[in-house]
């Protein structure tokens, strides 16, 4: 995928942009594979960084940031790419309006099928922050250019030592401090979704990860002196971390953590609207210790979708 994303970078129209790529302590032929890809770009625009040590996603974005000098900052990951005239149009809007974040939309790549996502932004900052940490905002590194000054200034950082999740608490920074937010409708970036990818594979590891981001976060903004104005958002985002332990209510010692983790977020349990009512009436009960009855209904509707299944069939 590296020639592809490469190659969309080099045609960017945006003469005044520097990129930097971040090799991670690749095991394969990927840097001497950049370093000839990158080699017909103005060498004044390209650096390198040829990490000597694996020290995962976080840490390699840390390092593109310590020595990024623009005026601005975006990121790409090097299975996706970008239409031409993304940087250009981005960053004109950004000059324009003296946004400090400027967002856009984005192509769902899927083999051979493609989706827009429209992300919902809004005009209040605040709003913005609401979306982000309930899910309505695809926290999307790709297609946020941030105002670099606001990064440096409140010591922004990606949480080291963690490869899931990383992307949203960075944005929930931003947002915490960013002051405006103009977007474009235009889908500028392309996504591609893989499916042996960490994000398509939901592992106990992923689960750890989103968990320990969303106490993370709630920590972020109670320093901050912001974790009143979130209070609902924030306790969605903790739910919503931990219901993958509870998929189907058949594992009990899952379902034992699931109880333990973050239990002040049940009594919001009735408000999860992205939830269905039946869903949400069984979380309820297993939030009561009531973890048999929705087990039994889990495995009736099972029971009852693969009799129906069977009946096609015949």
């Amino acid at each position: 995928y590296l020639a592809r994303c490469v190659g969309s970078l080099a045609a960017q129209t945006l003469m005044e942009a520097e990129y930097i790529f971040v090799d991670d302590c690749s095991t394969d032929h990927s840097l001497a594979l950049l370093q000839e890809l990158t080699a017909s770009m103005l060498p004044s625009q390209v650096r390198i960084v040829a990490l000597e040590h694996n020290g995962g996603v976080a840490h390699a974005r840390n390092a593109g940031l310590d020595i990024a000098q623009g005026e601005y900052v975006i990121h790409a990951d090097s299975d996706d790419w970008t239409e031409p005239d993304m940087l250009e149009r981005m960053y004109r809007l950004a000059k324009e309006s003296n946004a400090d974040i400027v967002g856009c939309n984005f192509v769902n790549e899927y083999g051979d099928r493609q989706t827009t996502k429209k992300q919902p932004y809004a005009d209040d900052m605040h709003e913005n922050m609401r979306r982000l940490l309930d899910g309505r905002i695809f926290p999307s590194l790709w297609s946020s250019l941030v105002r670099h000054d606001l990064i440096k200034n409140h010591g922004i950082t990606f949480p080291d030592g963690l490869n899931m999740g990383e992307d949203l608490l960075f944005l929930v920074k931003v947002y915490a401090h960013a002051e405006s937010l103009v977007s474009t409708s235009l889908p500028l970036y392309h996504y591609l979704h893989r499916p042996e990818s960490l994000c398509a594979t939901k592992s106990r590891t992923g689960i750890d990860a989103d968990i320990t981001i969303a106490g993370k976060i709630e920590a972020y903004l109670q320093r901050q002196g912001l974790q009143h104005q979130y209070q609902t958002e924030i306790a969605y985002r903790k739910f919503f971390s931990k219901l993958p332990l509870v998929a189907d209510f058949q594992d009990k010692a899952m379902y034992k953590e699931w109880k333990d983790i973050y239990p002040e977020t049940h009594k919001h349990i009735r408000k999860y609207k992205r939830l269905d009512a039946k869903l949400r009436l069984e979380l309820c009960l297993a939030a009561r210790g009531c973890w048999l009855l929705p087990r039994a209904m889990s495995g009736f509707l099972k029971w009852q979708h693969s009799l129906r299944e069977r009946k096609t069939k015949k």
